[in-house]
């Protein structure tokens, strides 16, 4: 039961065969110089770290570390680095964590259609006063809340777009450059990604290169011109349902990213995703009131 028996267990184990057909199918397309290969070597020491016992004992509810989601993140980047070490993009799937996603209590819903200028500020009172809120500090406890690089995200919408923000703590951010009075990146970091992995689909932005998304996915590339983004005090980003091929009463669910410099990679939310519907074409007439 500890090492095969729990369905976190079976979803990690199925992680790792998918992996490994693809490590394997890499190793075979290279012939007789895999046996020389050193990037190869290094993708096979990475997948028999994944295979190692300790990951299978802190999956499941039989077993609780106090950092599960820590040792889930960590599980799964040894699985990406098989594909860094290839030169294949990692599979979506690994955006996914193994373990159970967290209540729905650590985040509220939209409630009505938000009016946001995207100026990487917040303009008014009012300009995110209906949006879905997660806060950093309600997750994981005191100590990782106090070295997160995240203090909150605002999600929600308009008529035609889904909209987010993210706030920063950029204290937390500064480049040794920077602390010593040099030259640096004056947001301290170097970029925030959205995925969305239900439709396998990631947006890279970067603090230096706004002008250039990265993204992956089925996006309608026709319409990224479309999307607008500023980044100053916070983050903020408007983003067509077209673009995302999103419907009227889909249900649209997400998570950041945030990368920095000597810094390991975080996600926000940790263990789930934030949720919320695609508003109706009609929203207007629901919202109206006297």
């Amino acid at each position: 039961y500890i090492w095969v028996g729990h369905s976190e267990d079976r979803r990690a184990w199925e992680y790792v065969y998918r992996v490994r057909e693809d490590l394997v199918a890499a190793t075979r397309a290279r012939g007789e110089s895999a046996k020389e290969d050193k990037s190869l070597a290094l993708a096979w020491e990475e997948l028999y770290i994944a295979e190692g016992s300790d990951w299978y004992w802190w999956y499941g509810d039989d077993h609780n570390s106090g950092n599960d989601d820590a040792f889930d993140a960590l599980f799964r980047t040894h699985l990406k680095n098989v594909y860094k070490f290839i030169g294949h993009p990692p599979p979506f799937f690994l955006d996914v964590p193994v373990k159970g996603g967290a209540s729905a209590s650590r985040y509220t819903s939209p409630t009505y259609s938000l009016q946001v200028r995207v100026d990487g500020r917040v303009s008014n009172y009012f300009e995110w006063l209906g949006a879905g809120r997660y806060r950093a500090d309600k997750e994981g406890g005191v100590m990782t809340a106090a070295h997160s690089v995240l203090d909150q995200i605002f999600f929600g919408y308009d008529q035609r777009h889904f909209i987010l923000r993210a706030d920063l703590h950029l204290e937390k951010l500064l480049t040794p450059a920077a602390e010593n009075g040099g030259a640096a990146n004056p947001h301290g970091f170097s970029k925030l990604t959205l995925h969305l992995p239900a439709r396998q689909m990631s947006l890279a932005v970067r603090p230096s290169k706004l002008e250039q998304l990265d993204a992956n996915g089925e996006w309608d590339r026709k319409l990224l011109g479309s999307i607008e983004l500023a980044w100053g005090e916070i983050l903020e980003m408007k983003i067509p349902f077209e673009a995302l091929g999103a419907k009227h009463g889909e249900d649209l669910s997400f998570y950041v990213e945030v990368s920095a410099p000597d810094r390991a990679t975080e996600r926000f939310p940790r263990t789930c995703e934030l949720q919320m519907q695609v508003p109706p074409a009609n929203v207007h007439e629901h919202e109206w009131m006297a």
